[in-house]
């Protein structure tokens, strides 16, 4: 495997993954904050 090859791979996970980190912080935010939100799984499948 050549090192470009790995870049492309990191890259394309990190560009896959941000709209899933998006969600889980304002799911932990809304967690941390005292509120209850009873559609966490479904918010963050919907974003992903």
């Amino acid at each position: 495997m050549q090192f470009s090859e790995l870049i492309i791979i990191l890259a394309t996970a990190i560009a896959t993954a941000t709209p899933l980190v998006f969600a889980v912080i304002g799911e932990t935010i809304t967690e941390r904050a005292g509120v209850i939100n009873l559609s966490a799984e479904g918010t963050i499948m919907f974003c992903a």
